[in-house]
């Protein structure tokens, strides 16, 4: 069977969401004192191995499309695409705190508030002393070349998640019959 690498993503989803709801990690049942106590135990272990095979065989299932997605990605450059798109992402989040910095003040305005620090008798009246005033340090041209830095990453991922989605689309991978039947019985797929 084959699918879309779009479609591998959702089933790889549905499997996980599976693998938790298999809940291999109880080992110990609760015992009714109406009924049999072997039964009871016997029934728990039984459901457990069930659970636990299930649970194997899609995490081989999970393992297997998450290899073939692997491969895909790699033979079709959607791997340096998603490298791409996360370094665009990192410069993204860098320059929106730039865009969004606070601009020098005039030399006058600067100069009048330390003035005031200075004369002032360094008493904030909140029981600490002010030593000082802080500017931004960046004049608002710079602050304009950042949010414009900005829109043309934001652009740029754009494009890239545009080229991702089509790559993920048009990339196949082929699920082996064992894998098909397992998530058909699942139905996973």
């Amino acid at each position: 069977m084959k699918i879309n690498l779009r479609k591998a993503h959702a089933i790889q989803s549905r499997i996980n969401e599976e693998l938790k709801r298999l809940d291999v990690s109880t080992t110990e049942v609760l015992l009714n004192e109406y009924e049999d106590v072997e039964e009871q135990v016997n029934s728990a272990y039984e459901d457990f191995v069930e659970r636990l095979e299930t649970y194997d065989k899609l995490s081989g299932v999970l393992l297997c499309i998450r290899k073939s997605v692997d491969q895909a990605n790699a033979a079709n450059q959607i791997s340096d695409l998603l490298a791409d798109a996360a370094a665009i992402d990192k410069r993204i989040r860098v320059y929106s705190e730039l865009a969004n910095a606070q601009p020098k003040e005039s030399e006058k305005m600067l100069e009048g508030r330390l003035s005031k620090v200075r004369n002032s008798d360094n008493d904030s009246g909140y029981g600490f002393v002010r030593s000082g005033i802080s500017t931004g340090f960046f004049d608002t041209s710079t602050i304009s070349d950042f949010r414009d830095e900005l829109a043309n990453l934001k652009r740029v991922k754009q494009d890239a998640q545009d080229m991702i989605l089509k790559k993920n689309v048009e990339t196949e991978i082929t699920l082996d019959e064992v894998s098909e039947k397992i998530l058909g019985k699942l139905k996973i797929v």
